[in-house]
């Protein structure tokens, strides 16, 4: 099933980038057309994934129970087992075998509440109503354990199945959303181009073609086609700054492409700059005794986004740690696809529902900032309060959440929140609030980094985990992390 998830994911990718190759790097020459063969392709594969992912949900649900339904059930599985092809199967039908299944009943239900010291006193009852009862106790045990195992399953193949249907849909988005993008390329008018084969052999460089892309939020991007002259080698940085001047707008290369542009024609891609720049800093304290911190952090930059990231594996040690480290590694490539966190976040219980690991979660803690406008979105799963400095007042920013693989949820509590010049996010994991007091860990956060001022993010952090390790005296009961955030206007 996982493989099929990701061989799914593959084959849209790969649909998309063909189509986009087509349709978006044409001949030289070739006339500009709005309504293009290629998007109409990409759409009707869109629809596709869109109808295969209703067909998952349409799919029936595993059936909800009635309140004494599940003991009658586990009834007919010892009935079958023990009953039916008992010797003493007459004697107990003559007898009544009503008061057999009320008692049997009764001791699954215990059994299943894990009340064992009212499923011995019951096992009196049931010596008394069975001639081979201290046998066929063993057998109710065995058929509670498979009733129970078999729901399990059943729960967890629908669990994955609404997970790789909201899959689908977002394949089915994001290939939508390609197609409106090569819709929204245009070549650079005949002014505009004179103009940049001004500049470019200005500086040495010859140009090939050119498109510009206007973005939803007004902001912009250049591709260009282009070679120096002579061969010269001329920095992307250069280029940018050359550009800056066409566009009238500070212009930034794209990362994921070559430094130098050189003899050879290549395509490279600008974007706007951002308006905000953030530094970071991570603190960490190893649980007593342990070599190695369960918890891990990433930072995660592209297209003027910045997620940070942070993730406690359960327990502590190198199996905690290896847990958080590849929930992690799994959220920073599933959003460089072009997933959204939120899909991620699924994809990535999904992969725990799979893993059938039961002592192997983590928790996912995400902060995705926006540096063009400052706005900032939260988004946690089993993770703990996060809080942003701002002049005079520290905001605490908490959410519900699910630890990933202990349940399906179709939405994520989020939030957003404003971030302004000065402001610092900061993000804990659980073993820094709960080294401090239980009935007032978010309030006395809060006062700690009020009163922590002053320094570089890293410092920041630094100052804020000796706090609170003072408070506890020293004694780390848990892996302690610390990261903390800082924005500015660039």
């Amino acid at each position: 099933m996982q493989q099929l998830f990701f061989a799914m994911l593959a084959a849209g990718v790969l649909l998309i980038a063909r189509d986009m190759a087509k349709s978006v790097l044409s001949r030289r020459g070739q006339l500009w057309i709005r309504e293009i063969p290629q998007d109409r392709d990409i759409q009707l594969k869109a629809e596709a994934f869109h109808s295969l992912a209703d067909t998952f949900y349409e799919m029936p649900p595993a059936g909800n129970v009635r309140e004494g339904q599940t003991e009658r059930q586990i009834w007919d599985r010892f009935y079958k087992k023990c009953c039916r092809d008992c010797s003493y199967f007459s004697a107990c039908e003559q007898s009544g075998m009503h008061r057999r299944q009320a008692c049997i009943e009764e001791m699954a239900r215990l059994l299943a509440d894990e009340q064992r010291e009212q499923f011995d006193s019951h096992m009196g009852e049931w010596l008394g109503l069975c001639s081979r009862g201290r046998e066929t106790a063993g057998s109710l045990e065995i058929c509670v354990r498979e009733y129970y195992r078999e729901k399990f399953w059943q729960q967890r193949m629908v669990d994955v199945r609404l997970s790789s249907a909201m899959q689908l849909r977002e394949i089915s988005h994001m290939m939508q959303q390609t197609a409106r993008e090569i819709k929204r390329f245009q070549p650079l008018t005949d002014n505009q181009m004179r103009r940049l084969k001004g500049y470019a052999s200005r500086h040495g460089l010859v140009t090939g073609q050119a498109w510009l892309c206007e973005q939803g939020d007004h902001r912009i991007r250049l591709f260009v086609s282009m070679r120096t002259k002579n061969g010269r080698t001329v920095s992307t940085q250069d280029i940018a700054r050359a550009l800056s001047g066409l566009m009238s707008r500070k212009l930034v290369p794209e990362k994921n492409q070559k430094l130098f542009a050189g003899e050879k024609y290549q395509l490279f891609a600008f974007t706007e700059d951002v308006s905000y720049e953030l530094l970071y800093g991570v603190s960490r304290r190893m649980k007593d005794g342990e070599a190695v911190c369960g918890d891990s952090y990433g930072v995660l930059q592209g297209q003027g986004q910045t997620f940070l990231c942070l993730s406690d594996g359960m327990g502590s040690g190198p199996a905690a740690k290896q847990t958080s480290e590849h929930v992690l590694n799994l959220l920073e490539e599933l959003v460089e696809c072009g997933f959204t966190k939120e899909t991620a976040f699924h994809m990535i219980n999904t992969a725990a529902l799979i893993k059938c690991d039961d002592e192997s979660y983590a928790t996912m803690d995400v902060c995705q900032v926006n540096l063009y406008t400052g706005m900032c979105e939260f988004l946690k799963a089993g993770a703990c309060a996060s809080f942003i400095f701002r002049e005079q007042y520290v905001e605490c920013v908490s959410l519900p959440g699910m630890a990933p693989g202990l349940q399906m949820q179709s939405d994520y509590e989020k939030a957003r929140k404003k971030l302004f010049p000065g402001n610092y996010v900061v993000m804990v994991t659980d073993g820094v609030l709960e080294a401090l007091p239980p009935e007032r860990q978010t309030s006395l956060m809060q006062e700690i980094i009020l009163h922590t001022t002053g320094g570089t993010p890293a410092e920041l952090s630094r100052r804020i985990l000796e706090k609170v390790l003072n408070l506890c005296r020293f004694a780390a009961a848990d892996d302690m992390t610390v990261l903390v955030a800082g924005v500015w206007q660039k």
